[in-house]
């Protein structure tokens, strides 16, 4: 199995080590179209094999993702092709993350995911409802890190230390077979109740909370 981290090839998304095993991540791939990227993946051999791709993109408006083009729930016809080659490398149950400012907020971000999640189906799609801070210098992939405010400038954000940004943090959200089956922290704060994305789900004490599955299958 191969876990990609594909940084766009636009300014300012980082710079990033290849082959950097420790950091969970097991090669860094650089792109400008999604086609290229799945051509770079079966130049490496990952037919079939790339079990989680995190897409560093930029992203700054909700449900977007800027791609060579905006990636957006409505645009996605335009990107069939980029799909349909990116399915031939994803396994069956694979997770696809952007790593994209605010992608994943509110109604737009829930609509991006839920439909690329009908586009792959089997594969669940994540996003973030919050900014992420990326260093100027060399890091090892996944060192993104939690910027709820969008703190300009080369500080790292509040709080301190600040936290890393990983599918399974308090700002993630994940969609599945055009579903949300779970909600950020901020999102499921406003929802009556805290309930979060199990339709059976009696309420939490915490936004931080979710309920463990939601149906067969499906737990995190």
């Amino acid at each position: 199995m191969a876990t990609v981290w594909a940084p766009h090839n636009s300014p300012r998304t980082g710079n990033w080590v290849d082959h950097a095993y420790d950091s969970g991540w097991s090669a860094t791939i650089g792109f400008a179209t999604l086609d290229g990227l799945s051509a770079s993946m079966g130049e490496r051999g990952f037919a079939g094999a790339v079990s989680q791709l995190g897409i560093v993109a930029h992203g700054d408006s909700p449900g977007v993702v800027q791609l060579d083009r905006e990636l957006t729930a409505t645009s996605i016809p335009s990107f069939s092709g980029g799909f349909d080659a990116l399915d031939r490398y994803l396994t069956r149950q694979a997770k696809v993350i952007f790593f994209s400012c605010i992608a994943g907020k509110d109604a737009p971000g829930s609509a991006l995911l839920t439909a690329l999640s009908l586009r792959l189906r089997g594969r669940t799609f994540i996003a973030f409802e919050v900014f992420g801070w990326i260093s100027n210098f060399a890091s090892n992939p996944g060192q993104i890190l939690e910027d709820v405010y969008g703190w300009p400038g080369p500080n790292p954000p509040a709080p301190s230390p600040a936290v890393t940004m990983t599918p399974w943090g308090r700002f993630a959200k994940w969609a599945l077979e055009g579903r949300i089956i779970r909600y950020p922290a901020l999102e499921q704060n406003g929802r009556p109740h805290k309930k979060c994305a199990n339709p059976a789900c009696p309420g939490h004490s915490s936004a931080l909370h979710q309920c463990s599955r939601w149906f067969p299958g499906c737990e995190w």
